[in-house]
């Protein structure tokens, strides 16, 4: 599955959360494009062809994609559905500005005050999207949480001649513990890094 990245509105966020949608605002496109093809789009209306936002958000994002929805403050991950339009009389919030072209999102949790808990691709990708942008490769629920929790590919540790002397120094009381299979494991340990 793919994964986007919304910008917004602390405002907008929270009705995004409360009404468990997502939008993208379009003032110089009034009009449901769910069924229209991205050459026609393009045809009709000069501002198409450099809308990046438009094609993503109603061409390239799926039913079952994940979005990560931000204001800079607060952060929500949610499940994807489908592409629907609401004419700007239905939006009944004046304050706001319209959001006509909107997908149903199923939010799965908060993710805010993870952000430095998260892997570093995933940490720069939310920090300078643009207001929409699509994350560069595909993820899948279980690689999401590794991502939002930095459990992928392990950290590079750097291992200096101290950090072995400590090492060793637990190995060796180790060896004299009253666990049988901790002195044993000690013992292994030892003679394998004697051996290298």
């Amino acid at each position: 599955m793919q994964l986007f990245c919304l910008r917004t509105t602390t405002e907008l966020l929270e009705e995004y959360i409360r009404e468990s949608y997502v939008s993208i605002h379009l003032p110089w496109l009034n009009e449901d494009v769910e069924f229209i093809a991205w050459e026609q789009l393009c045809a009709k209306y000069v501002q198409a062809p450099g809308s990046e936002q438009l094609h993503l958000f109603v061409y390239e994002m799926q039913d079952g994609d994940l979005i990560i929805v931000s204001d800079g403050q607060s952060a929500y991950l949610g499940d994807l559905g489908d592409y629907f339009f609401v004419d700007a009389e239905q939006n009944v919030h004046e304050q706001l500005p319209p959001r006509t072209h909107r997908r149903g999102v199923t939010w799965l949790k908060p993710i805010g005050g993870q952000l430095e808990k998260m892997a570093h691709k995933l940490q720069q990708f939310i920090r300078s999207t643009e207001a929409l942008a699509k994350y560069e490769d595909d993820v899948t629920l279980e690689g999401m949480e590794e991502l939002l929790e930095n459990k992928g590919k392990a950290a590079t540790v750097i291992v200096d001649d101290e950090l072995i002397s400590e090492a060793i120094g637990v190995l060796k009381q180790a060896l004299y513990s009253d666990d049988v299979e901790r002195r044993e494991r000690a013992a292994i340990a030892l003679l394998n890094f004697a051996r290298k």
